[in-house]
């Protein structure tokens, strides 16, 4: 059965809430709950928005960084952070704090379709 759902996984019954923290559901109801998940494994907005920018700034505005790049520096349930990293670039961007960018093009506020990356605009002087 580890083959089938790999290691540091437990397969739960079907259970009727989603209260369990970190858990994943498979076409069977069933539920997988990964070891090294639980709600404080989880970072706030405020901690994501933060790495966001912090990341973006050190990279500096020349180049662009990958939102699964932002995701991975929390650990290994990082596939499980990328919606909330999308919310958050979306967020920055609407602010004018960063702009998505494809393929050498920059999409400013406005997400583009597929995979896309993240620039961190320059603060302006006054």
């Amino acid at each position: 059965m580890e083959g089938l759902l790999g290691r540091g996984s437990v397969l739960l019954g079907a259970v009727p809430s989603a209260a369990q923290a970190g858990s994943k559901t498979r076409g069977s109801g069933a539920r997988i709950m990964m070891f090294d998940q639980v709600d404080e494994d989880q970072p706030t907005y405020a901690v994501l928005r933060q790495r966001v920018i912090d990341m973006a700034t050190q990279r500096g505005v020349e180049k662009t960084i990958c939102p699964s790049e932002i995701a991975k520096s929390f650990g290994s349930y990082w596939r499980d952070l990328m919606p909330r990293v999308h919310q958050v670039a979306d967020q920055l961007c609407a602010e004018g704090k960063l702009t998505f960018e494809k393929g050498g093009v920059s999409y400013g506020q406005h997400r583009p379709s597929g995979h896309y990356r993240l620039r961190i605009v320059p603060e302006k002087d006054d």
